[in-house]
């Protein structure tokens, strides 16, 4: 929980200053984005006390971390042995000086999460290497893991949303449970058009005649073209997909309006809360946006390298059909 206090107007100001209002996530929405202390504590002034219910139990050294402090309050949890119908005191952490304070997550449901000014998500345990107090977040809670229900798998409408709502097209995000391991398999189904660019990729000059086209397909000529070339192309297509993105192509009824890209991740159960699953897709989403689209500046492009790799692949069968009609190897 994060307590309140007063906040003075120029300290208030320089927080909004600092604050992306469509940061990496987009638009934020934190729980109480304005409870925090007027002056943050740097980590490395920080001091943070364990309190079981109001008792301060543990107090640790100055810049120790939060990790330190996660250790304090589990190790003190650990030696507690309430009577038979007494139940376990709320554990809490807290940034002393300050009534800035998480409360330590008791049953396996959740998981501390804070966020940044810009908006990224970290957990507990991440906030030493991120340099990071709880002072200086601007929310932090103990986020409840994501629930799929009895058969151990489902949509993710939250985090579909916020993707619309960040701008990327897709048709769902689909999470289920690895039996083996226990962590949460996540499938996020972009909707794809791979024709978009085809006066580009087949323009007509590059064509004699339209002896190749479907005189009963009403498509472009480019578009005809290129839906050629992909099907002919589609395991090179597919295969740089998967290496590039860890995603899988389904173009089994149009290389148009109506294909799929599938990227696939997997995150452990401890990161599978809606904050980190976002946290987590964000820059294969990001990857996979500005590495689809030849205008983006310093980035590779993905059909670039398809196209390198089908002209590769082409110039190895002419160097083995030269060598062949020169009887240098035998024709299989």
């Amino acid at each position: 929980m994060v307590g309140m206090t007063d906040i003075n107007a120029q300290a208030a100001a320089a927080r909004e200053n600092a604050r992306h209002t469509t940061g990496q996530f987009g638009t934020q929405e934190h729980t109480a984005p304005g409870d925090l202390l007027a002056v943050p504590v740097a980590p490395a002034d920080t001091v943070y006390g364990i309190y079981a219910g109001d008792a301060l139990v543990s107090t640790g050294e100055k810049g120790a971390g939060m990790t330190d402090a996660l250790h304090r309050a589990r190790t003190h949890v650990s030696g507690l042995r309430p009577a038979p119908g007494e139940t376990l005191p709320t554990i809490t952490i807290r940034s002393e000086g300050s009534d800035v304070a998480v409360t330590l997550p008791l049953a396996g449901d959740r998981r501390i999460v804070g966020w940044t000014g810009y908006g990224d998500a970290v957990t507990a345990e991440e906030m030493d290497k991120a340099g990071v107090s709880l002072t200086q977040l601007s929310d932090v809670k103990a986020e409840p893991f994501i629930d799929l229900g009895p058969y151990g798998e489902g949509d993710l409408p939250r985090v579909e949303q916020w993707a619309r709502d960040s701008g990327f097209y897709l048709s769902n995000v689909y999470a289920y449970r690895d039996e083996e391991t226990g962590g949460r398999h996540i499938n996020v189904a972009l909707n794809e058009n791979f024709l978009w660019n085809a006066e580009t990729q087949c323009p007509d000059e590059n064509y004699e005649d339209d002896s190749d086209l479907d005189p009963d397909d009403d498509r472009p000529a480019a578009e005809q073209r290129y839906d050629a070339w992909l099907n002919e192309h589609e395991d090179v297509v597919k295969e740089v997909y998967l290496e590039w993105f860890n995603a899988e192509i389904d173009a089994s009824y149009t290389w148009g309006d109506g294909a799929t890209v599938t990227i696939r991740k997997t995150v452990p159960y401890e990161r599978f809360t809606e904050s980190l699953v976002i946290e987590d897709v964000h820059p294969l989403l990001s990857k996979y946006t500005n590495e689809v689209d030849p205008g983006s500046f310093g980035s590779p492009y993905v059909m670039g390298e398809v196209r390198r790799r089908v002209e590769a692949r082409q110039a190895e069968a002419d160097r083995h059909a030269e060598r062949a009609e020169r009887g240098l190897i035998a024709l299989r």
